[in-house]
C-alpha cells in the first residue's frame, strides 16, 4: 500500500504546476494566427528559410515554461507548409516570469509586423 502512495505523492506537485499562458491569453494568441504578417528580417536555417518582407502566417505553441512562434509562407496551407521558428520565449524572458501580451507583442514586432488589412483585400478599380 505504501508503495502505491509514493508515486501518487510525487505526481501531485506536477499536477499543480501552472502554465505560462492562461486560457484568456490563449484566445488572444489564437487570434494572432489569423493575421498575415510581413517579416522584418531573413529567417535562415540550413540555407532554407524566409526572406525579409515575405508575407507569412504564424503558428503559436505554448508549453509550461515557453512560447514558440513559427512562420510559414501564406501561399501554403498550414498543415502542408514548412514552418520556421521565428521567436522562442521562456518564462524567464517575461517580467515577473508571467506571460504579458504587451511584452509578447513587442518581441514579435521585432521579427514581423502585422500586415495592414487594406493590402489583404482586392484592389479597387
Amino acid at each position: 500500500m505504501m508503495r502505491m502512495m509514493i508515486p501518487v505523492m510525487l505526481l501531485f506537485p506536477l499536477l499543480s504546476c501552472s502554465s505560462l499562458v492562461t486560457k484568456t491569453d490563449e484566445s488572444l494568441l489564437k487570434k494572432k494566427e489569423k493575421n498575415v504578417y510581413v517579416l522584418k528580417k531573413d529567417i535562415l536555417i540550413d540555407d532554407k528559410g524566409l526572406k525579409k518582407r515575405d508575407r507569412v502566417r504564424i503558428v503559436i505553441t505554448a508549453g509550461r515554461e515557453w512560447i514558440k512562434v513559427y512562420a510559414y509562407p501564406i501561399k501554403f496551407e498550414s498543415l502542408k507548409a514548412e514552418r520556421y521558428l521565428i521567436l522562442y520565449l521562456f518564462e524567464d524572458d517575461f517580467p515577473e516570469k508571467k506571460f504579458n501580451i504587451e511584452y509578447f507583442n513587442e518581441r514579435l514586432g521585432g521579427v514581423a509586423e502585422k500586415e495592414p488589412t487594406a493590402s489583404h483585400g482586392k484592389r479597387k478599380h
